[in-house]
């Protein structure tokens, strides 16, 4: 008996919530996000345990880097969100995505594409999204509150990507 092709779709509306996660996650899931956060955690460890060793400038100095990857940055990353979400037009609307056999596809108004599962690099499934790379740095991001699926779109994922 064969198996009948299905589709699952799902309509997807990325906010600035999502895409801190999304940057969040990127930044800190790599060594050098890990490396930024050791150094922050160690000069905060610095500061607190060497407090009265220290003049005021180096005092300063120790603050700012340990408040530099642990506060600063995601500050940052979150201001950036914000403001590719508001600058970037497709992100306005949400956009409809088509999962089967062929592939991811992705509409939103007259423009439609295809990316074949073979151009997916890599799938990350948390508790609250299901991420899928296409490059390093590009990637879809797919709030599971938003599908109505999601594990049935993680099976035909894993199933379609090799």
């Amino acid at each position: 008996m064969e198996e009948k092709s299905r589709e699952i779709t799902a309509d997807i509306k990325i906010g600035t919530k999502d895409m801190f996660y999304f940057f969040m996650r990127h930044n800190y899931a790599c060594f050098s996000g890990l490396f930024g956060l050791f150094i922050s955690l160690g000069a905060l460890i610095l500061l607190i345990i060497r407090f009265g060793s220290y003049d005021l400038p180096a005092k300063g100095l120790l603050l700012l880097v340990a408040l530099l990857f642990t506060v600063i940055q995601p500050l940052q990353l979150l201001l950036k969100a914000a403001n590719q979400i508001k600058r970037t037009p497709m992100f306005q609307e949400p956009i409809q995505y088509t999962f089967g056999e062929e592939g991811l596809g992705i509409s939103q108004h007259d423009q439609a594409g295809v990316i074949p599962w073979e151009q997916v690099m890599k799938v990350i499934d948390t508790n609250q999204y299901l991420i899928i790379y296409i490059t390093k740095m590009r990637a879809y991001i797919f709030p599971k509150k938003q599908m109505d699926h999601p594990e049935m779109i993680k099976e035909m994922i894993l199933k379609y990507c090799h």
